[in-house]
């Protein structure tokens, strides 16, 4: 490590006295986060029983810079460590309260290791929090019983100290080594400031740090994409930053867990194809010369199709998405394909051209069918494609002829390759998938009738059944030998709403065709028009619903010439 980083292993009694720096946790660090599971285990490491060989104990490390500017009042900022330090800072105070409560005398000099007056003479915690939690962090640090009050027992400050309180009270009333005629909680407190020391990295200044962060990332360290991003991002906001950070905390709300996905998405549908591994490095390079305002609205821009990603992973099945009805119902398909190679295309096509997202939407979900569902070729072969698409999206001078011409459509089958795909198909295990492709095959031969909106409130039907009575195979002509042969055709199913009728499950065609006859699904009604089910009703209803199919879900080529 350069020697511009100063690395010191301290005790707590050495790192919070009075006389050292505050410690200010910046905007754009998450608000207190840590569960009872983490406060119980930094609690258990502290004060569970240790040879006094072990000692001294070490809790890990922070790391730390000097503010961007000259007021060395604002102290270091905590730029990796700060749900420990607020930790061991609550945790100080829960045991200073209980030392105070036993009368043990000096106990308020202790004080003077969670709070400092250097700061323009005002009476200030030597952490400081952000905002959102440092009115609560600095009320429990003078009154930790507190906690209890409706206001602050649900925070997660408020619940961190209910846990230390327990934990303490219970290493308290157990362990032998807290004795030497002291309260417990002396000894205990002695524990906590002389015997834990934290490993302090300082860096000269927050760009440094961020550096800093880059190190440790290619060294293994658990980092990931996003909270590098994150972190070069807002250290180009300066005075813009208590806006980036509004910016990024929704980002990454609406992006929940898949935040690095995202931003891998919006790369690709804004700039070309990376791969997860190299996606810091393209951003590092895209943000490293920014200005403030250039920064904050990059953020904006990220922010802004953040939303717009919410919107195609997740489609609402109450709220009609911005693009229209039709749009949203392809949305949802694509969703029960857990179609995600096509969200860069659908992006690039929302951001540029937010007029044709439909027919993007439909080129998709085509791709998606023909290729993967119907033909079952691996999906990661489609990468190449989107890529392409999102790129003509991406410049103006294109226009939906030219993503007709894109040799990148040469794998996607040929009408011909999916109809014989369907007639060789045997779906002994109907997915949830097909489920999905019955009830556009519905939509498409009956556009008037019943939408099912709820694919989980149908189910799929055997019309010949999978394990035949004897009148079945009577009625039928169809072999044992066949049964599986004709029973996984695609022909042979169809949709049934609520519950399944075991009594018929089995049966032969002639007893189920009133239950069909009472569908609400059209394409179950029609069977009625039937005088009975062979091998020969099953092989023409598969060759009619591949051409169903074909015609459902043209060829990409077809969609983009037809506008």
């Amino acid at each position: 490590m350069s020697a511009k980083y100063d690395v010191l292993s301290q005790t707590l009694e050495l790192l919070l006295s009075p006389g050292t720096a505050i410690f200010r946790v910046p905007m754009f660090q998450r608000p207190y986060s840590w569960s009872e599971t983490e406060v119980s285990q930094l609690a258990d490491d502290i004060f569970s029983p240790t040879d006094k060989a072990d000692l001294p104990y070490f809790l890990g490390s922070i790391v730390l810079a000097q503010a961007n500017n000259d007021d060395q009042e604002l102290g270091e900022i905590v730029l990796d460590g700060q749900q420990r330090l607020t930790t061991l800072s609550l945790l100080l105070a829960v045991l200073l309260e209980r030392v105070r409560n036993a009368d043990v005398p000096d106990v308020d000099e202790y004080a003077a290791y969670l709070f400092s007056r250097r700061l323009r003479a005002k009476r200030t915690p030597k952490i400081i929090l952000q905002p959102q939690d440092a009115i609560i962090f600095e009320h429990l640090l003078t009154k930790p019983s507190d906690a209890l009050l409706p206001e602050i027992k649900d925070t997660q400050l408020g619940q961190a100290i209910a846990t230390l309180t327990e934990r303490i009270k219970y290493y308290a009333s157990s362990n032998p080594l807290f004795a030497h005629g002291l309260p417990a909680e002396v000894a205990m407190l002695e524990r906590l400031l002389y015997e834990v020391e934290i490993v302090r990295i300082s860096a000269p200044s927050e760009r440094d740090a961020f550096r800093l962060f880059e190190t440790l990332n290619d060294r293994g360290m658990a980092l990931s994409a996003a909270d590098l991003v994150k972190n070069k991002i807002l250290s180009r906001c300066g005075s813009d930053i208590d806006e980036a950070v509004e910016l990024w905390t929704s980002i990454t709300e609406l992006t929940e867990d898949d935040i690095v996905g995202f931003l891998r998405t919006y790369w690709i549908a804004c700039h070309g194809f990376v791969r997860k591994n190299n996606l810091y490095d393209s951003y590092k390079k895209h943000i490293e010369n920014m200005s403030v305002s250039a920064a904050t609205n990059f953020v904006a821009d990220l922010e802004s199709l953040a939303r717009v990603y919410r919107e195609i992973c997740a489609p609402s099945s109450q709220k009609q998405c911005q693009w229209g009805r039709e749009a949203s119902k392809i949305l949802a398909r694509l969703s029960d394909f857990n179609a995600r190679s096509c969200r860069p295309a659908l992006l690039a096509a929302a951001k540029y051209r937010s007029k044709d997202f439909e027919a993007i939407a439909k080129i998709c979900e085509s791709i998606i069918v023909r290729h993967s569902v119907i033909c079952g070729r691996n999906s990661s072969m489609l990468e190449g494609f989107y890529h392409a698409l999102a790129a003509t999206l991406r410049d103006p001078s294109k226009d939906l002829s030219d993503i007709a011409k894109l040799k990148d459509f040469d794998p996607v089958p040929s009408n011909d390759e999916v109809t014989a795909a369907i007639k060789k198909i045997e779906l002994v295990r109907v997915s949830p998938q097909w489920r999905v492709l019955l009830i556009r095959i519905n939509e498409h031969l009956h556009p008037t009738e019943l939408v099912v909106d709820e694919p989980s409130r149908v189910h799929v039907e055997h019309i010949f059944p999978q394990t035949p009575s004897s009148s079945a195979l009577a009625e039928s002509q169809i072999k044992p030998v066949d049964v599986k042969r004709y029973c996984t055709k695609l022909g042979n199913l169809t949709l049934l709403a609520g519950k399944r009728n075991i009594k018929i499950s089995n049966g032969p065609f002639s007893l189920k065709k009133d239950t069909y006859a009472t569908s609400d699904i059209a394409m179950t009604r029609e069977l009625c028009k039937l005088t009975g089910w062979n091998n020969t009703a099953i092989e023409k209803r598969t060759a009619d619903m591949a051409n169903a199919i074909v015609l459902a879900y043209p060829h990409p080529r077809e969609i983009a010439s037809e506008k």
